[in-house]
């Protein structure tokens, strides 16, 4: 991961002096373990943060702001900084939890890279996110990584909120995973906690155990809780998996049962990043866990599964996928992005970032990156978007080669090869997190990505020795209706006016999280996307000092239309030619519920291609598209609408 040590004061637009604005800085109560207002207003005598040429974020176009603003700028894999949970009977119910810096000024002593004003707060809407409670302080102490699900009792779906209480001001080292239970109504933020403890059962040896992740049982009576047991030598490096789990009552408590056997079976697969892992469980109770292992940029990808609710594991899937370390291929790094879901047959399905290795000694072209999709046991690996053309031709997925396929090569930007252009923190394709609707076979892919002309040139120093040009971040989603058998092109879900050429005005999209599962309701699916913007291109923040980022959270929402839940998932985009049947001209009607590089094409009764009506991308909206059939036979045809995630067809009739 690169930090840049960029002072907001020191930037010059294009060398030239900018007045500052001064942000106020936001502030969290701390007293004692009660539920705290989150504040935005300044501290007398506050000082150490330069002032901003930028105004402050007010809105972002078409996003719900929510009342929470940071500055932190770290992310582990998928849902680990910030996350959101739908209530899977009123998806207008959303939670929202983020892990935030109060005062970044004052690194915390007790742990190396840490800070003590590091909380958890939680917000909540009841109207799908056009407003947002006042954020709440959970446990009012030095809370990170937080995860949350939800939970019914008693006919209402609760919210659980795991965290790792960490090293504090205060002295204490110990890391400790625990939970909260709301006891009140959804959005009180009234938790009560839970704690596990800090003994590893493998060998009865307290150990500090954090960066916890959360799944349920089917019949939502056991929580289960996988965590990284931290290294003695190092406080903030994680070591080993460990596998735990919490008896649920209907009164909303927890009793807790223990760390169990790691699922990896030996230390050395066990190995695991910080927040670099995802754990799910399929409609038959079985437990998956994925996570990446090792220490350097070679990690290899590894999955188990237990079928007895964490007592035993499986141990052939051990070694999902081994990078090839003879020669070129792809690899895994720090925080890279992971998911995977159990469809309705219960197989696992795997998405991954990875990025492109060039040669044997593990020398790779920099910030790349790449989207793979795999499902268990196919015999081909799909990239689904990549910047690079690969330079291998197959992949090793659980002991068996796979072919690859790469599905898409963006043509939205080009890696850019002149000096003057500095990276920005993240591969060119990076941080894949993954949302499913009620049917599984419905799955959109965010992931942060970049487009040409989208940049801005600063002065590091101020003295014009130093000048750099950096990269907006945009988030692009790639989707599939049928499993994973086919994906959509990449398109923007959050992106820069390309022809804007003032920086002034742009902002920095980045850190997409998703919910991971979004309920149906009635005919439409409405995934939810939460994520980080800001008004500077690339990651400014100094590990254990302090950081100038400043980030804003919003929430946004997008839905398709009619999910089916049998053999294939269609959305209904055309309606039926008028007039019809046809003598000459006749008029095809389509409405896109969001744009989307589309192909429309006419075939025959045989499935062959007669003419391709329109090729390219499309806005969202009614459209109507006109077709000249004076030159066809008469007949029977077909028309069809592919690309960006949906397919549908209908039937004219040409006649002379």
């Amino acid at each position: 991961m690169f930090f840049a040590s960029v002072s907001m004061a020191q930037i010059r637009k294009n060398s030239g002096n900018v007045s500052g604005i001064q942000r106020p800085m936001p502030m969290l109560a701390q007293h004692g373990e009660t539920m705290m207002p989150y504040s935005s207003s300044p501290t007398v005598g506050q000082s150490g943060f330069p002032s901003s040429h930028f105004s402050n974020l007010l809105s972002v176009p078409n996003a719900d702001v929510l009342p929470i603003s940071s500055r932190y700028d770290v992310a582990a894999n998928g849902r680990a900084l910030h996350s959101l949970a739908v209530d899977p009977d009123d998806p207008m119910k959303l939670h929202f939890i983020a892990m935030v810096l109060t005062d970044n000024t004052a690194a915390d002593t007790a742990a190396p890279n840490a800070f003590s004003s590091r909380r958890v707060v939680y917000s909540y809407s009841s109207d799908g996110g056009t407003h947002w409670t006042a954020p709440k302080i959970v446990g009012n102490v030095r809370l990170g990584f937080p995860n949350i699900i939800l939970y019914k009792r008693n006919g209402v779906n609760v919210p659980i909120i795991a965290a790792h209480n960490g090293p504090n001001s205060a002295g204490s080292t110990n890391w400790v995973t625990q939970i909260y239970i709301e006891q009140g109504n959804p959005g009180d933020g009234n938790f009560k906690l839970f704690a596990a403890n800090r003994t590893d059962s493998v060998d009865n040896i307290t150990k500090d155990i954090g960066y916890p992740v959360l799944a349920l049982s089917p019949n939502q009576d056991k929580l289960y809780v996988l965590g990284c047991v931290l290294q003695a030598s190092s406080s903030v490096q994680p070591q080993v998996l460990v596998f735990g789990s919490y008896s649920l009552d209907a009164a909303r408590n927890a009793t807790w049962n223990g760390w169990t056997l790691h699922p990896a079976g030996d230390a050395s697969t066990a190995l695991c990043a910080s927040g670099d892992d995802q754990m799910h469980v399929a409609s038959n109770g079985t437990i998956g866990i994925l996570w990446a292992q090792g220490t350097s940029d070679d990690k290899g990808l590894y999955f188990v599964e237990s079928k007895d609710g964490g007592k035993t594991w499986t141990q052939g899937y051990n070694q999902l996928y081994q990078p090839d370390q003879s020669g070129p291929g792809g690899i895994l790094a720090d925080y890279d992005g992971m998911d995977f879901f159990y469809d309705k047959t219960n197989r696992a399905n795997f998405i991954w970032e990875m990025d492109y290795q060039q040669s044997s000694n593990n020398t790779f072209y920099p910030y790349t990156g790449m989207v793979c999709y795999w499902g268990m046991n196919d015999p081909t690996v799909k990239i689904l978007s990549t910047v690079v053309t690969p330079g291998f031709t197959s992949l090793q997925m659980n002991g068996v080669v796979a072919n690859d396929t790469v599905l898409y090569t963006p043509t939205y930007f080009t890696p850019p090869t002149a000096a003057a252009y500095e990276p920005t923190g993240v591969p060119f394709i990076s941080k894949v997190t993954t949302a499913l609707a009620a049917d599984p076979k419905f799955c959109k892919v965010f992931y942060s990505t970049f487009q040409d002309n989208d940049t801005m040139t600063v002065d590091q120093l101020g003295d014009g020795s130093t000048i750099k040009t950096y990269l907006f971040r945009n988030i692009y989603f790639q989707q599939t209706t049928d499993g994973g058998a086919t994906w959509s092109e990449p398109a923007p879900f959050r992106n820069n006016d390309p022809n804007q050429t003032d920086p002034i005005g742009k902002y920095d999209f980045h850190f997409p999280s998703t919910s991971y599962l979004n309920p149906a309701s009635g005919n439409s699916t409405t995934f939810n996307v939460n994520f980080i913007a800001d008004t500077f291109p690339g990651q400014q923040f100094n590990t254990g000092q302090a950081g100038w980022t400043f980030n804003t959270w919003y929430h946004q929402s997008t839905t398709l239309n009619k999910v089916n839940s049998g053999a294939s998932s269609t959305v209904n985009i055309l309606g039926q030619n008028y007039p019809n049947p046809v003598t000459a001209t006749t008029t095809i009607p389509l409405s896109l519920p969001e744009g989307a590089n589309v192909t429309i094409v006419l075939e025959d009764i045989l499935g062959r291609t007669v003419k391709t009506i329109y090729s390219g991308i499309m806005s969202s909206g009614s459209h109507t598209i006109s077709l000249n059939t004076a030159s066809m036979s008469p007949g029977v045809y077909r028309y069809a609408i592919t690309g960006g995630g949906i397919s549908d067809s209908r039937l004219m009739t040409v006649v002379k």
